[in-house]
């Protein structure tokens, strides 16, 4: 796995987890 990618996955978990009160992902599942 790529580094920058690695970086964006944790960035997007990170949102996923802590940011769900201000990003609301339209695209996304669930």
């Amino acid at each position: 796995m790529q580094p920058s990618l690695h970086i964006l996955l944790q960035s997007f978990l990170l949102l996923e987890i802590t940011g769900d009160e201000y990003y609301r992902p339209v695209d996304l599942p669930g």
